[in-house]
């Protein structure tokens, strides 16, 4: 390492590390304004943005519209000529795939699905449901319950003899498929959630939803922007793509056309009840086995077209799935980000160190060194004011909730948001505005030059740990990591997936990309299994350790979270002398 280099770099960071802020596009566009303001984010130490078009946009200027590129256009040839960078948006408002109703306007077959359960009377005579023009009967069950535990199940038709005596012991349940009726929120007033006008969901299940959906977005972009594509277009952000969008119909889940034969790889027909019956023991097996193969379709028919797209043409997939714990994802992205929002962690709260949310960070940073990736990043600031009123959000909180990132690793700042507009109402949607319109603009020059700098340094470098926890695809645990955050101990999150396909054992340690892990830590005994095992097994014979949350003859049991700290021990180093404090004083912001 060329420490002259990183040393003038780190004090005078390269733009590409610049903080890349979602800019809402939320009233009447102006080419005079969009300049002013773009120029204002330059003066502010900011070299690149997100255009994300959002509630308050006027109801004339339609989204991808000619007039709705015209303004694109500006602001992508303004960043250029100011050397900038620019990150599209791929949806009007979010969660993204419906082109702001524009996938299913004139394609039904689009629209979001979803199964619902209709119960009746159990019959001698089976009969089908009266079905509406857009509904389609998957299966009828007879259905023996006890305290809504699901005691039998048996497939029934139309018109047969059900042959079972006692009637009043069973009911009949039809499983019908129909539009879910979830929406999206939308860019104009009268568009947002449970409004008139907000715009129908599209089934991103269906490859063929998805494939309208890059027509509609991706490729109307790079029709208007193709000249800037590589170079100052980088990226397109998609935001919490999600297989039943919002307001789906209540006690519904999630389907699509041939769910039913992904379902029964994995599940008998029989089962699909257990669904709409928690209490029954097998609800949890059930359901995330159910939820394994809707992931598996969003991943092939939404996250991988997309991914494709986006390579072929010369720009990165960046953006987030749904859910805090979705690392299975990340492999679709050329720059995999999460989203701290709503306060899910907070300052002095115990949700910053457990829970789902509390492996936001790790997630994304241990995927990305895993699968080679260089950034990794975090739409952070939304809705984290407090509670009371979020636009009092204070330089303290921003400056603690950036830190909390860089040290998972996070080498990627996506503030939300910078408000082209604060004219009422705008101002309720989502505050607060972290940048013009925030108290501490004056100030943000420094804070853009810290995050450049310790974006700098967290990228292109490699972390140092002795230890990985093996996780499922959308499942990550925070127990145990707990108590290496609360003791200074690096770690990473290692799916089980990536064990088996990228892993090697070399000299007691297992090597993926530029990792090194010499400890393995399990908290789900569901993922030792098959050639996981065998690898772990190996591992052991070659000097490797495996650790367990459960008891198991062939590795070491923990007891609890913290008797895994007689086992570890620090590889961190400090370098910095005290002579060279004062000078670098001007560093913190």
């Amino acid at each position: 390492m060329n420490i002259p280099s990183v040393l003038k770099n780190f004090i005078f960071p390269p733009a590409e590390f610049s903080p890349v802020p979602f800019w809402f596009w939320n009233d009447r566009l102006t080419e005079d304004e969009i300049e002013k303001q773009i120029l204002d984010f330059k003066a502010h130490g900011i070299d690149a943005f997100v255009i994300h078009p959002r509630i308050g946009l006027p109801k004339t200027l339609k989204y991808l519209s000619d007039e709705f590129m015209r303004y694109v256009y500006f602001a992508v040839q303004t960043a250029k000529k100011n050397n900038m960078k620019v990150v599209l948006y791929d949806e009007g408002m979010y969660p993204s795939g419906s082109a702001n109703g524009m996938v299913v306007k004139n394609n039904p077959e689009f629209l979001n699905k979803c199964l619902v359960q209709k119960l009746c009377k159990a019959e001698k005579t089976v009969s089908a449901p009266s079905l509406a023009d857009d509904e389609r009967l998957i299966v009828s069950l007879a259905l023996k319950t006890e305290n809504d535990v699901l005691k039998k199940a048996v497939i029934i038709k139309d018109g047969e003899k059900f042959r079972e005596d006692d009637l009043s012991k069973w009911q009949f349940a039809h499983y019908i498929m129909k539009p879910s009726g979830s929406t999206i929120r939308g860019i104009h007033f009268g568009e947002d959630d449970m409004e008139p006008d907000a715009p129908k969901a599209a089934d991103l299940m269906n490859i063929k939803a998805t494939e309208k959906f890059i027509v509609c977005t991706h490729e109307r972009y790079y029709k208007a922007l193709k000249e800037f594509f590589g170079n100052t277009v980088i990226a397109i952000f998609t935001d919490e793509p999600s297989p039943e969008a919002r307001f789906a119909e209540k006690n519904s889940v999630p389907w699509t056309d041939d769910f039913l034969s992904y379902f029964t790889e994995a599940l008998s027909v029989g089962q699909l009840p257990v669904l709409w019956l928690k209490n029954s023991e097998n609800y949890n097996e059930v359901y995330k086995k159910y939820r394994t193969v809707v992931n598996r379709l969003m991943g092939e028919r939404f996250f991988s077209p997309i991914s494709k797209w986006c390579k072929d043409h010369g720009i990165a997939l960046t953006g987030h799935p749904g859910k805090s714990t979705d690392i299975g994802h990340m492999k679709y992205f050329g720059m995999p980000c999460q989203d701290v929002v709503w306060r899910y962690i907070e300052p002095g709260n115990v949700s910053a160190l457990t829970g789902d949310h509390s492996t936001m960070g790790k997630c994304t940073s241990s995927a990305a060194a895993h699968l080679g990736l260089r950034r990794n990043g975090n739409e952070v600031f939304g809705c984290c004011g407090p509670k009371e009123n979020g636009w009092l959000m204070n330089y303290s909180d921003v400056l603690w909730y950036i830190n909390w990132l860089f040290a998972r690793g996070v080498n990627l700042i996506y503030p939300h948001a910078f408000f082209y507009s604060v004219k009422a109402p705008r101002f309720e949607e989502r505050p607060p505005d972290v940048g013009p319109n925030s108290y501490w603009w004056g100030n943000f020059y420094n804070l853009s030059m810290y995050i450049k700098r310790m974006c700098y340094m967290l990228t292109d470098s490699a972390t140092v740990c002795d230890t990985a926890f093996l996780c499922g695809p959308y499942e990550l645990p925070y127990e145990y990591p707990r108590v290496f955050f609360e003791n200074q101990y690096e770690f990473n999150y290692l799916e089980k997936k990536l064990l088996e396909e990228k892993t090697e054992i070399k000299n007691g340690r297992l090597i993926i990309q530029n990792q090194s892990y010499k400890n393995i830590i399990i908290e789900d005994k569901s993922l030792i299994s098959g050639k996981t095992a065998d690898i772990l097994l190996e591992f052991v014979k070659n000097g490797g350790k495996v650790f367990t949350a459960f008891e198991n003859d062939e590795f070491i049991y923990l007891k609890s979270p913290e008797s895994i700290l007689p086992y570890l021990e620090s590889d961190f180093s400090f370098y910095l002398t005290l002579k060279m404090l004062p000078s670098l004083t001007f560093l913190i912001p």
